[in-house]
């Protein structure tokens, strides 16, 4: 999707970073612009202009290297079934959490990027930050973006490369998450239930107007607002529902009864807007906007972007060993009751091996033998 020419963000860079490799990365901006809600882990990273932008940690449990989460997307809501519907899906972090031999995490973005946070890497030169530059920055193409990401992480290499989280001592960066991280994220990962995990929204203290702006006039006034000022999410996240939806890294896809449709299309909003009923705000929203429109690039009012920090997978030939010597101990192919534990009734056993099938029409079969064996009532057999 990216477009080969130069935007005016790459031009402005060009000329930036050699003038910014000149000054130390100091945080110059008051808290309040960039982390008005400061909360234990946080990891702020410095950027130009005395600016900073603040990451969460995402725990994703998973065993060794090879191993991810195995996760269910989407929601129950017949009206967006066509698009949201229940599937399954897999995530596993980009870096071994500090301090443990195994644990997974990455990084999301604690807020929308701002408009004071955008304009840092923007031409025009360094300006002090403002009230209103706490606002999500909106109007952005999906390449304007992806270029945002992409300089912000050059800027980090040459002025405060140990700010960055690393793995196997390879540098992180940033980059737009996908679509699984972002929904993850938003439902709270492993910081809530698995049953609480699958609900259309995460645990909530208060009514949804504590933790989003809505489209609603006791909420946003169908407006954006700044960030920080409502409750985050389980994981620290704020306005990761409404106020501005946010692009990701996947086009959108349609479903297909527990599956993506094969055919890949625009760019993916998620979390719904300031725009949003009350009533459709839910952490499976999925919109898709096209990229273009009449006038070329399309630029969205209700859209913004946070971002992630990643890292590559094959980092060094000694990690390509363990993941090579991993994947031979792996099972020739995984079961969906893996973790789970015998049932000791044999009938209940038979029965979730039939459900556990994706297969319908093995499925159909499979119900019809089992009760056309299942045990004679004890009154037929003594009658």
């Amino acid at each position: 999707m990216r477009s080969r020419r130069s935007t005016p963000l790459a031009l402005a860079f060009a000329l930036l970073l050699p003038l910014a490799a000149l000054a130390a990365a100091k945080i110059t901006w008051k808290e309040q612009f960039y982390n008005p809600k400061p909360l234990p882990k946080d990891l702020i990273l410095p950027m130009p202009c005395g600016g900073a932008m603040v990451f969460r940690p995402v725990a994703v449990p998973a065993d060794k290297l090879l191993g991810d989460r195995r996760m269910t997307l989407g929601g129950p809501d017949d009206r967006f079934s066509f698009s949201e519907g229940f599937r399954q899906d897999f995530l596993a972090g980009a870096f071994t959490e500090p301090g443990s031999t195994g644990a997974r995490i990455y990084y999301v973005g604690k807020y929308e990027v701002t408009a004071d946070q955008y304009a840092a890497l923007a031409p025009g030169g360094c300006k002090p930050p403002t009230l209103m530059g706490r606002l999500p920055v909106t109007k952005v193409s999906w390449n304007e973006a992806v270029d945002f990401s992409v300089h912000y992480t050059e800027w980090l290499y040459a002025n405060a490369p140990k700010a960055l989280p690393s793995e196997d001592k390879t540098r992180g960066y940033l980059r737009l998450p996908t679509e699984a991280e972002w929904e993850y994220a938003a439902r709270g990962g492993a910081a809530v239930s698995d049953s609480e995990f699958i609900r259309p929204l995460f645990p909530m203290s208060g009514p949804l107007t504590d933790y989003a702006w809505v489209g609603s006039p006791d909420s946003s006034g169908f407006k954006l607002q700044v960030i920080g000022l409502l409750k985050p999410n389980p994981l620290g996240l704020f306005d990761i529902l409404g106020n501005a939806a946010e692009m990701v890294l996947d086009p959108f896809r349609l479903n297909k009864i527990s599956r993506l449709q094969g055919q890949a299309g625009g760019l993916i909003a998620k979390g719904g807007s300031y725009l949003t009923p009350p009533d459709a705000v839910r952490s499976a929203e999925r919109e898709e906007i096209n990229p273009f429109d009449d006038k070329g690039v399309r630029r969205t009012e209700t859209v913004g972007f946070r971002l992630v920090i990643s890292a590559p997978i094959l980092t060094s030939p000694q990690r390509l060993e363990e993941i090579a010597k991993e994947w031979k101990e792996l099972p020739k192919s995984e079961s969906p009751l893996a973790g789970t534990q015998r049932l000791e009734d044999p009938l209940d056993e038979i029965d979730l091996l039939i459900k556990s099938t994706q297969d319908e029409a093995l499925r159909e079969r499979s119900l019809r033998g089992s009760h056309r064996h299942a045990p004679r009532p004890v009154s037929d057999l003594i009658g």
